[in-house]
């Protein structure tokens, strides 16, 4: 593999972990919005967050979660 080609590779990678860190941020702001309520800063906290192993963690406490305040503490 040459050097272009493993930029490239680096840079798909790179694109899809961004990508999948977008959809867990964009569907846990649906599911507390849905349920719950959303404020513009609460949304702002989601988005910011570049956790992947904290948005899993909020998304499965939304399954039992009986407050949004008991998801967002899942969030740095």
């Amino acid at each position: 593999m040459t050097y272009g080609e493993e930029l490239i590779a680096e840079g798909m990678e790179l694109g899809i972990r961004k990508g999948a860190l977008i959809d867990k941020q964009t569907v846990l702001a649906r599911l507390l919005e849905r349920r719950f309520g959303l404020l513009e800063s609460e949304r702002a906290r989601i988005d910011a967050c570049t956790d992947a192993e904290a948005l899993d963690a909020a998304l499965d406490e939304f399954v039992v979660a009986e407050s949004k305040a008991s998801v967002l503490a899942r969030l740095p």
